[in-house]
């Protein structure tokens, strides 16, 4: 199971990473479709050959029908596999926005400024002092606080359920 402190660091980049993996999906559903320049029909010098057979045309257009069901089949793996990404994101956001109903303006505040506010590179401890306007071992204390709460309401860590607030 992940730790709080990994899905807080991951909750600042939620957004970016949504719109990051609908980007990628749309930019292989592009390359995908432009990969074959298309069928250009051959110039025919003499009357129709019957079935088809042999007819360059048809040749390349089946192929082409064959090589798009494999692109298709492709990106509906990929569709798959984003909507899962995407939904896993929408569900940490709603996690940790959850947990930080149960937070005071203090420990939120900590919180914060550790991992969501500044998350590349996330803020120093130094720094989370300085913006807080507490002392270290304070900033420590309420720190501390907050993930345990968080911890708790998320039942992260032991079995515990969220009635026991």
């Amino acid at each position: 199971m992940r730790s709080i402190t990994d899905m807080l660091m991951e909750y600042a980049t939620v957004n970016k990473e949504i719109c990051r993996q609908n980007e990628a999906l749309q930019v292989a559903v592009k390359a995908q479709l432009n990969a074959d320049g298309g069928i250009k029909a051959s110039i025919m010098t003499d009357m129709p050959h019957g079935s088809g057979v042999g007819n360059p045309t048809y040749e390349k257009t089946a192929n082409l029908f064959e090589h798009l069901e494999e692109i298709c089949i492709e990106l509906a793996e990929l569709a798959e596999t984003t909507k899962y990404e995407i939904r896993r994101l929408v569900d940490l956001k709603k996690d940790i926005d959850y947990a930080f109903m149960y937070l005071t303006y203090e420990e939120r505040n900590i919180i914060k400024l550790r991992y969501i506010d500044y998350p590349e590179p996330k803020y120093t401890w130094d720094k989370v002092v300085s913006e807080s306007y507490y002392c270290r071992s304070q900033c420590f204390e309420i720190h501390r606080r907050a993930i345990e709460k968080m911890e708790k309401v998320l039942n992260i860590g032991q079995n515990r359920t969220a009635s026991g607030l």
